[in-house]
């Protein structure tokens, strides 16, 4: 039996020890690196990229990815990770850090 491993399967194999080792509750600063018709691709670190469909941006934003431009920085946070790759979501980054910056300094004070 012949296992032949090339330059290909080798890097998916590091990128998916770098995608498991990625930290799921933190958020990333990421940038836009392709508007699709359906979302856009976003580098959250480097050399690893997820997509963030239309359904994931923030409410704020205009509902077309075209609104959002190639090289746009982003915060995004990965809700899901899988042979596919990476689902980022601006949403849940953007509740994420709004309750962190808002909500708790008036959460602590309230408990005094």
């Amino acid at each position: 039996m012949t296992v032949t491993l090339t330059a290909y399967n080798l890097k998916q194999k590091q990128l998916a020890e770098q995608i498991a080792q990625l930290d799921k509750e933190k958020i990333y600063n990421g940038r836009i690196v392709s508007v699709l018709p359906f979302g856009v691709l976003v580098e959250a670190l480097p050399g690893i990229e997820g997509l963030c469909r239309i359904a994931e941006l923030d409410s704020n934003r205009l509902p077309y990815p075209d609104d959002l431009f190639k090289g746009d920085e982003i915060f995004v946070k990965i809700i899901d990770e899988s042979t596919k790759g990476l689902r980022l979501s601006e949403k849940a980054a953007n509740l994420i850090r709004k309750i962190s910056v808002v909500d708790i300094p008036a959460i602590i004070e309230r408990k005094k």
